[in-house]
């Protein structure tokens, strides 16, 4: 018998640091950052593969929720990066949708000023377990977890869009 919840896999691509969240249909089960270490764009684009794979089949993801790059402020190495997480998306039958930071921001935050921690504040509002990362990252000179919860706004908002439960592809 096959599965039919809702299982989430919401990344912020980065060339070297990934935000990643899995949702179990409306419950986080899975959050954190990837590091991806190699010496060259290839090696940490090999481990970036091979996380995603692993992730899809561990969970058994039928969704991805994508951050979708700003043109302006990408590289041509995370553009690669984003292309291959959706092949790797196309290849294991996944719904995709892909949301700006702006969509997320008010998604999450609602209408006023929009920044990364109004963002952060907002998910762990909405699940207070996340208060501790909140914290820490408050007290960090280099943001390192706004990229994790930058993921779990994307699962927020793959959820709230009736569109994606529908099974609408991007």
């Amino acid at each position: 018998m096959q599965n039919t919840e809702s299982r989430i896999l919401a990344v912020n691509p980065g060339s070297r640091y990934t935000g990643y969240a899995v949702f179990l249909d409306t419950e986080p089960y899975d959050w954190g950052i990837k590091t991806l270490k190699g010496h060259s764009f290839n090696e940490r684009q090999i481990k970036f593969e091979s996380f995603l794979s692993d992730m899809v089949d561990t969970y058994e993801i039928n969704s991805l929720a994508l951050k979708s790059l700003h043109p302006a402020r990408s590289s041509l190495h995370l553009s690669r990066m984003s292309m291959s997480l959706r092949a790797c998306a196309k290849r294991n039958g996944l719904r995709v949708r892909r949301y700006s930071v702006k969509e997320i921001e008010v998604s999450t935050s609602g209408p006023g000023a929009l920044n990364k921690a109004k963002l952060m504040e907002a998910v762990a509002t909405s699940y207070p377990f996340l208060y501790p990362d909140l914290f820490s990252e408050r007290e960090r000179r280099n943001p390192y977890l706004v990229r994790m919860f930058e993921a779990v706004a994307l699962a927020m908002k793959f959820l709230g869009d009736s569109d994606a439960l529908k099974g609408r592809k991007d």
